[in-house]
This record gives C-alpha cells, structure tokens and sequence, in this order.
C-alpha cells in the first residue's frame, strides 16, 4: 500500500495534468478526484497494492458501477 500523503500527490499530479494538458472542468476534476480516491479506498479494503492491479480487479471496482448505470438509463421492456 502507498501512503496518504503519496496517494494525495499522486491524485494531485494527475489532476494538474488534467488541468494543463485537457483543459478540463473544475467539476469534472472534482468527480476523477473522487473517483480515483473510491478505487484507492476499495483497494486498500482488499489490501490489494496498486502493482497488483490487473484488468480483472479494475474490471470487479467498476463492474457494480456500470450495472447501476444501465438499470437507471436502459428503457424499460413495455408489453
């Protein structure tokens, strides 16, 4: 696990890159913020390091999100 503090600059690096290089919303940086804080949080709840990150661990974080996701947008089947 990486500490706070190095979890926080890291978050803060990223963020600063968004700002430069895409330009983005302070809105849309205040949610990737909170987003990537959630991923460490649930990372750090399985005590998985993020050098033991794969596609499969990335894939069980966000797999709960996108079924929300598309029971809230997907019309429902009218008979």
């Amino acid at each position: 696990m990486i500490s706070t503090s190095h979890e926080n600059q890291a978050i803060d690096s990223y963020l600063r890159f968004l700002i430069v290089e895409k330009g983005l919303s302070q809105n849309t940086l205040s949610a990737y913020k909170q987003d990537i804080k959630s991923f460490l949080s649930w990372l750090n709840d399985r005590s998985i390091s993020l050098s033991e990150i794969s596609l499969v661990i990335a894939e069980d974080f966000i797999r709960p999100w996108v079924s929300r996701w598309f029971m809230v947008t997907l019309p429902r089947k009218r008979c």
